[in-house]
């Protein structure tokens, strides 16, 4: 009687170490959908996303935007054209993007990816760095090609 009392007190305690352990890691998980090809795809782009930033890459950030591209921040509603535009300025420029905390969730031909950044910014002399905040950016797989159809960021 008191072997199967040891075993059900172990298998008790190790049913509640892997409950822990699951709902911990499923909190802190970097990002996978059910198909981590595509969660791979989405990525890629992203990090092209940032890079065009970076770079000032406007033909890349063309091709990686939707032409219905909508970014929604404190600063208001900005489109695809305002996009291309603020990196065509020679005033300003994006010196970093530091993303942490990336989640990529892809359901069909749509995936969401979301994190925490935050940016330094050049604009004539002038450095500003941002305080860190939240995005979530909606991509469409649209002719079978990955673009970023909104972005939507909060102060962290």
């Amino acid at each position: 009687m008191k072997h199967y009392a040891f075993r059900l007190v172990v298998a008790l305690l190790t049913f509640a170490i892997g409950l822990t352990a699951a709902t911990l890691l499923g909190t802190s998980r970097v990002a996978y959908s059910s198909d981590s090809s595509a969660a791979q795809e989405v990525l890629r782009v992203e990090n092209q996303y940032i890079q065009a930033h970076l770079n000032r890459d406007v033909a890349t950030l063309d091709n990686v935007l939707a032409d219905d591209f909508t970014i929604r921040s404190r600063r208001g509603l900005e489109t695809k054209f305002d996009r291309l535009e603020l990196l065509q300025n020679p005033d300003f420029a994006f010196a970093v993007i530091d993303t942490s905390n990336v989640q990529v969730e892809v359901d069909g031909d749509t995936a969401i990816v979301s994190g925490t950044a935050y940016v330094v910014n050049r604009y004539g002399d002038e450095e500003l760095t941002s305080p860190t905040y939240t995005f979530t950016r909606r991509y469409e797989k649209r002719q079978g090609r990955w673009q970023i159809v909104s972005v939507t960021t909060r102060r962290g």
